[in-house]
């Protein structure tokens, strides 16, 4: 094995700890992100220490795992240098070349992918610390209205999504799929040709055409209205809510919200993809 072909099996491995140390590194990490982790009296373990430690997950385990993971990317590290010294000009130019192309956009793409997870987590952690503090201070009844708040909040998003989506297939004149149903219907005669039935029928399929994207606009107005009236309703009860429970309620409803727009955001970028790869067949 060569010096370069080495010293690349030590960059990889040197990624695969890394990658692991940052999932445990969430746990304890030094981001000034994470003083909203010691807002909560509850753990916060990131699904990988789970996956690796199993039963013995605990903060004291995870603790003496990030230490192993923190010492055995240092000897990597040393050794990485030590190997760096030895190559030629030529070697070295060849290496660095292969970390910028190679190794580098890995790196950044774990970085922003256990950012993201731990943004996720908190936000997890503030919605759970949130149903908690509720549930101590209010009395039966007030935890009902609670709950008919947080599930007409949830129907709001969920027509707010359903009218974005209609909102997005306009514009990509790619109606509703049960609108095609629609094209189905054909243009027939006994008397008429050919060619006068192929005019006839182009015309009808422009009238079929136009006529979904007139559905989908009043579908639209109807999304619109249905949600301003739910809207209403919801702020109404919302006034009504006792102010002691209102920060809470509020924490509740951000980070429902959020995970809400992460997922339409994707449901939304999917839609757009498949519209554009069913225009290229």
């Amino acid at each position: 094995m060569t010096m370069a072909n080495r010293l690349i099996e030590i960059m990889t491995t040197q990624l695969l700890f890394g990658r692991y140390h940052d999932a445990y590194d969430n746990v304890i990490s030094k981001d000034t992100h994470i003083e909203q982790l010691h807002e909560f009296d509850f753990p916060i373990i990131p699904f990988e220490c789970k996956h690796i430690l199993g039963y013995n997950c605990n903060s004291e385990s995870i603790k003496k795992h990030r230490i192993f993971l923190e010492k055995k990317t240092e000897q990597i590290e040393t050794r990485l240098n030590n190997e760096m010294k030895e190559l030629l000009k030529e070697q070295a130019r060849i290496v660095k070349h292969y970390i910028i192309n190679n190794i580098d956009p890995i790196v950044d793409k774990f970085k922003q992918s256990n950012r993201k997870r731990l943004d996720n987590l908190i936000l997890d952690q503030m919605k759970e610390k949130a149903i908690r503090q509720i549930k101590s201070t209010c009395k039966a009844d007030e935890l009902e209205k609670v709950k008919r708040l947080e599930e007409e909040y949830i129907r709001i998003l969920n027509l707010r999504f359903q009218l974005r989506k209609l909102e997005k297939r306009l514009n990509l004149n790619m109606p509703p799929p049960y609108l095609n149903a629609m094209d189905k219907l054909q243009l027939h005669s006994k008397e008429l040709d050919k060619n006068e039935i192929e005019q006839f029928t182009e015309q009808w399929n422009n009238i079929i055409r136009h006529a979904k994207k007139d559905f989908t606009s009043i579908m639209i107005m109807t999304k619109t209205t249905e949600i301003e009236k739910i809207e209403k309703k919801y702020q109404e009860s919302l006034e009504k809510l006792p102010e002691y429970i209102r920060e809470s309620f509020d924490t509740l409803i951000h980070t429902i919200r959020t995970r809400h727009d992460q997922t339409t955001e994707k449901k939304i970028h999917f839609l757009e993809r498949k519209t554009y790869r069913m225009r290229e067949t």
